[in-house]
């Protein structure tokens, strides 16, 4: 049973139109955003808290 939500990258994307692959790319190496699944050949799986930090995120990019 799967209690909690994942986001894929490409639901991301979908969810936030401005988002470039990079920027996810970027955020999930320094370790802004939680990645519960990475690597070669697995796709990349983002809880539902991410969401929230990437709308934080793309907020203050569009106020500088």
């Amino acid at each position: 049973m799967k209690d909690e939500q994942y986001f894929s990258t490409n639901e991301i994307l979908k969810k936030f139109p401005q988002l470039r692959v990079y920027h996810i790319d970027y955020l999930v190496r320094n370790k802004k955003i939680p990645c519960l699944q990475s690597g070669k050949g697995h796709p990349r799986k983002f809880p539902n808290e991410a969401i929230e930090i990437l709308r934080k995120w793309q907020e203050k990019q569009s106020v500088s």
